[in-house]
């Protein structure tokens, strides 16, 4: 009977909450229930692949869909259970279902996603599900539990709306009521009791639930405390320069941060680990527990501090480098203990791997003493900049490429939804605010652009870029490692792209994100891939964008509290955990995202707690009021320094200012937790402002060197324009509202206009003029797909053509292999295999033409073939001669690289095939083979093949029991064992009696000498050669101390022959026990009355380490079917 006593019952929006205690008391079981209540489901029809679909919506639920199954609402639910228990069951129960429609034949589908790098298919998904049964066919679907930093959090998807395929029917749920039955477990190691923890925590649940947080028990940190730690190596450790590791610890010792340095050679001495990797993390392990540890920067490129190999459980990539690895620490991430890293089923105690962070990580790729002068040097200058001083932290780039003709094909689309509050596709996410940043669109949809028109963006000054296009480990947006290092800007911004790996740091000298990060300018942080990026071939749901959009929702929406790189980037994850398991690389995100920078690191304007202000009117004069409005985020009060000594605790004050200057007005906002942060602007107070210069054209890009220009947009806000004066970038001026100039060569001329107002006031502006009469573009050629071993494509190619000018391109040209020659619109496609080349080039719009470029690539798509040869004689589907095993494997294109087998239980590794095997040992085999070409496509990896060997009779061994003393007896235990077939029967007899069948041990009695005669024989008749034991009953057992006897030891060795028996220092007492073919079942060693040791296994004997003067009496015990003997012996012990 259940106890019906409610501790509370809490109301949210329509969930109720209640928590009962089954019979007895909370600390035993836990029921959690929760009730939900949903609206009616709103059908609407969608179009993709030509053909229209029905989808469900119900307000506040996501879709969720699995390739080729119908997609369907959920109700994605995370919840903390309470300390010490693990989910027993869980139920839902419902009323009856109502019929929402009928007739729905073409649902909508769970489609597959598909790498940026791959042209997607042009129809819909078969279905993939049984039409006859209800889909699905359960109510709810448990993800499993994640545990953060020692909590366990259970993540379940309820399913209100369940089809019928066969009939078209739809039914929905409007009340689900769920329950959890929880049972008693262990707490998690990694629980620190933090109070900070508890926090953290209850941002990541939907239901906080105060009855459950109260059983976890909270305490500060005691002993010595580092926060922040950079793990590197012990040479950049040591390194001592203008911006080195110790300078970033002082930023971050002054940030308030407890912080220390940790090289990987100390690691490798002090932790234990199968390999470096394993070292590393034992380490993060310890600093997290024992030093309360949550920022860790890897300190170092691949070779330094090196990376953990993934498995890709549902992506393009066989394997993926991965820091989640060190971040996520529960379980090993290798449960199976095989040699793949990060399955599916690798988390604690074979549950779902484990993607909830303890520690926040962030990568320093750096291989050089200069690349950590750049990396800390970007770094500091970033966060020294400062909201409203610093104009450049307001620039935003956001840039989306063309992907693929049709659905989900612009990057314009998937980026777009990462700007301002967006509901699309059921995900409710907030993104870069564009009332708060001037946003500069990139966007192919809508307007060519290329690398010179992003060289001028960085040089203006760019704080964010995010980008969605095609890209390789060396190329991402038309930049590649070369062009970066030439870049000379010096604002440095952060760079998020979802294309496909420019984060693929092991895979390249200098991938995309390392140049943006350690080389000389640049960015100070990159978030990007190690692996494929994905799209939707049927809207822009793609993977990588659900996770780009929960990064920026982690920053900008304010109920998230987010504005560290380390944090939002794991937050993207954890916020996309409620469908990790539909199949659409889910999990390769998790693991592929990552974060090149400091993990520490906020972005200006998106800081949680953020001082803000503006002001009116835009151009005061003396005395004129000025009102400021504060804009800050998550202030308790504010404090007002106006800059001329004067000051105000208003929210929002006005304030006078008497004479002309520039003012340092300072907002400093203040909170309950004891933060601070301000805001410092000019304000300028003038009697005459100065003009505002318009030089036009604003941008021109021609053919010709002669160029008018005019200044009559300009304008002055208190008088009038009386001067223009011209600097056209070449040595030459002019003068005049208008003017014409002429260009000696070809160019990119920044021209400024000053012009000078009625009270004498000067300012500038600019305008870009490019000449180009005779410079031919450049073209780059971006040839992607699933990549293989040795440069081998191992999937259909694309061909991206990606040409720059100054003035514009007119057209792109191409051919393969020698073929005709076509105008590039589109990426072209090659699924050939074989060896291919591609010739390419650009004619600008004046004509100016490229020579032509040439790239060859290589396609293999085929596997090996491959044969296994197991050859021997067979009796009863065993192989009674030894075996004899070749392979023969075979590739068309790339070639044969290598043939691998495995043959368990003989070896337990990975073994190359140089010759054929010839297995002879009796035992039942497992092979697994395969064969891998140059490209790295194999063969029969998911085959195995059984077989057994039978070459040898069984072999029969014994056990003698009992007491052999007068009238006693003697227990005879035969045990046989058979590696091949198997036993058919073991036979013997008692004193050469007849021959009898063995079935159970047996007694022999009476006194005197005794012989057992025993054999057994296999099922293949294989017969063991006869085997004797012989043994007398009627000799009454002893025990006897051999060692020490009488005489003076002196550390185990006797110097001196004596009446009695001395011993100094250690002494190792040795026992026997007799009849020898009898063992006792223990031996026990006493002295002076006090169990010392226990021994059972012969020789008995223990090593007396007693270091205490007097006379000790060493007394040994022998049991013995219920029985004792025992021996003691008089012991001097000196010291």
């Amino acid at each position: 009977m259940r106890i019906q006593a409610m501790f509370t019952i809490i109301l949210i929006g329509s969930i109720w909450v209640t928590l009962i205690p089954s019979e007895g008391s909370v600390s035993n079981e836990v029921e959690i229930s929760l009730h939900y209540s949903f609206s009616k489901p709103i059908l609407e029809t969608i179009s993709f692949y030509g053909e229209n679909f029905t989808r469900v919506n119900i307000e506040g639920c996501k879709l969720y869909g699995k390739t080729g199954e119908p997609k369907l609402p959920v109700k994605p639910i995370r919840l903390l259970l309470p300390q010490g228990k693990a989910v027993k069951e869980i139920h839902v129960e419902t009323g009856e279902p109502i019929k929402l429609a009928e007739g729905i034949k073409n649902i909508e589908l769970g489609d597959k996603v598909y790498p940026l790098s791959s042209p997607p298919p042009t129809s819909p998904p078969s279905p993939g599900y049984n039409k006859s049964q209800i889909y699905p066919n359960s109510l709810f679907n448990s993800i499993g539990i994640q545990y953060f930093r020692g909590f366990p959090i259970l993540h379940i998807n309820l399913h209100p709306v369940q089809y019928l395929g066969d009939t078209g029917t739809l039914f929905y749920y409007p009340d689900m009521s769920l329950t959890i039955e929880t049972k008693p477990s262990n707490i998690s190691p990694l629980y620190r009791g933090l109070d900070e923890d508890k926090k953290a925590v209850m941002k990541k649940l939907d239901i906080v639930d105060e009855r459950i947080l109260s059983t976890y028990q909270t305490s500060s940190f005691s002993g010595e405390r580092f926060e922040y730690v950079i793990i590197t190596t012990e040479s950049f450790k040591k390194y001592n320069g203008t911006y080195d590791f110790h300078t970033l610890i002082e930023k971050r010792k002054a940030d308030g941060l407890s912080s220390t340095i940790k090289s990987v050679e100390e690691i490798y001495d002090e932790f234990p680990g199968v390999d470096p990797q394993e070292k590393i993390r034992n380490f993060i392990k310890y600093a997290y527990e024992n030093w309360g540890t949550n920022w860790i920067l890897l300190g170092g490129d691949v070779e330094f501090v090196p990376v953990r190999m993934l498995w890709d459980i549902d992506g393009a990539d066989s394997q993926l480098a991965s820091d989640t690895y060190y971040q996520c620490l529960d379980g090993t991430y290798n449960y199976d203990n095989d040699s793949i890293y990060g399955e599916k089923y690798d988390g604690v105690d074979g549950g779902i791997i484990d993607l909830y962070a303890e520690v926040y990580i962030g990568r320093a790729s750096v291989d050089s003493y200069e690349q950590i002068e750049n990396f800390v040097r970007k770094t500091i200058t970033y966060e020294s900049s400062r909201w409203g001083l610093d104009d450049y932290l307001k620039n935003v780039d956001s840039v989306g490429e063309y992907v693929w003709s049709g659905a989900g094909g612009w990057g314009a689309g998937y980026v777009e939804r990462c700007i301002d509050h967006c509901t699309d596709y059921g995900q409710d996410t907030h993104g870069i605010p564009s009332g708060l940043y001037n946003i500069n669109r990139r966007y192919e949809r809508d307007k060519r652009y290329d690398s010179i028109d992003l060289i001028e963006d960085f040089y203006n000054g760019v704080n964010l870029i995010n980008h969605l296009g095609h890209s390789s480990p060396t190329y991402c947006m038309r930049f590649n490692p070369t062009k970066i290092a030439s870049l000379k800007n010096t604002d440095y911004g952060f760079w998020y792209s979802q294309g496909c790996h420019p984060g693929q740091f092991q895979a390249a000298d200098e991938c995309i994100a390392e140049a943006w990060t350690v080389y000389e300018n640049g960015g100070f942080a990159a978030i990007m891939n190690t692996g494929y990026g994905y799209g939707s071939n049927t809207d822009y749901d793609g993977p990588d964008n659900r996770f780009a959009r929960e990064f920026w929702d982690a920053l900008n929406y304010s109920e998230e509290k987010i504005s560290r790189l380390g944090e939002a980037n794991q937050d993207s994850k954890e916020d996309n955990m409620w469908h990790i398991d539909d199949g659409n690389a889910m999990y390769h995100n998790c693991y592929s995202t990552t974060l090149f920078g400091d993990p520490f690191v906020e972005i200006k304007g998106m800081e949680d707690f953020r001082a803000d202000f503006i002001w009116k009117p835009d151009y005061p004069k003396r005395g004129d009021t000025l009102y400021f409005t504060d804009l800050s985020l998550n202030a308790d009060r504010v404090h007002w320094d106006f800059g001329d000594g004067t000051s105000s605790d208003e929210r929002n004050p006005s304030h006078i200012y008497e004479t002309e200057g520039i003012y340092k007005v300072n907002l400093t906002i203040y909170n309950s937790e004891g933060r601070s942060n301000f805001c410092i602007k000019n304000v300028e107070i003038w009697e005459n402002w100065p003009p505002i210069s318009i030089p036009q054209p604003e941008l021109l890009a021609v053919d010709t060197n002669a160029i008018s220009f005019w200044g009559n947009e300009s304008w002055d806000p208190d008088g009038s324009i009386v001067d223009y004066h011209w600097d056209f970038d070449d040595g030459s001026t002019a003068d005049g509202i208008t003017t014409r100039h002429t260009f000696a060569d070809d160019g990119i001329y920044h021209v400024i206009l000053t012009v000078t107002d009625n009270q004498g006031k000067k300012s500038n502006g600019s305008c870009e003029i490019r000449i180009d009469q005779h410079t031919p573009p450049e073209t780059d050629a971006v040839i992607g797909g699933e990549h293989g071993k040795n440069d081998w494509f191992i999937s259909p190619v694309y061909i991206s053509l990606s040409a720059s000018d100054w003035s514009g391109v007119k057209k792109s040209k191409f051919r393969i292999d020698n073929g005709n020659w076509e105008t590039y619109r589109i990426p072209k496609t090659i699924s050939t295999p074989g060896i291919h080349t591609i010739d390419y080039y650009s004619v600008d719009i004046w004509g100016s033409e490229e020579d032509i470029k040439t790239e060859e690539f290589k396609i293999d798509t085929t596997p090996p073939t491959l044969k296994v040869n197991i050859k021997g004689e067979k009796q009863q589907g065993w192989y009674i001669n030894p075996v004899e095993i070749d392979f023969d494997a075979s590739d068309d294109y790339s070639g044969l690289d290598r043939i691998m087998y495995l043959l368990t239980p003989e070896n337990d590794e990975w073994m190359e095939y140089k010759e054929p095997l010839s297995i002879s040992k009796d035992g039942r085999y497992t092979l697994r083979v395969y064969a891998e070409d140059k490209a790295g496509l194999t063969e029969g990896k998911n085959l195995s093949y059984t077989f057994g060997i039978d070459l040898s009779p069984p072999y029969t061994t014994y056990t003698l029991t009992g007491d052999p003393s007068p009238g006693g007896y003697i227990i005879v235990d035969l045990k046989a064992i058979d590696n091949g077939s198997g036993v058919y029967s073991t036979r013997y007899s008692i004193d050469n009696s007849m021959l009898e069948e063995y079935n159970a041990p047996f007694k022999v009695t009476g006194d005197g000498e005794h012989t057992i005669t025993f054999y057994s024989i296999d099922i293949l008749g294989h017969i063991e050669p006869k085997k004797t034991v012989s043994f007398t009953i009627g000799e009454t057992p002893t025990i006897t101390i051999t060692n020490p006897q009488t005489g003076l030891y002196l550390n185990n060795e006797k110097i001196i022959s004596l009446p009695i028996t001395m011993v100094i220092g250690s002494i190792d007492v040795n026992c026997e026990f007799k009849p020898g073919f009898l063992s006792p079942e223990k031996v026990i060693f006493y002295v002076n009355g006090k169990q010392k040791y226990i021994d059972d296994t012969p020789p008995y004997n223990w090593r007396w380490n007693d270091h205490t003067l007097g006379r000790k009496k060493l007394y040994v015990e022998a049991v013995f079917d219920g029985k004792k003997v025992v021996d003691d012996i008089v012991i001097y012990k000196l010291f």
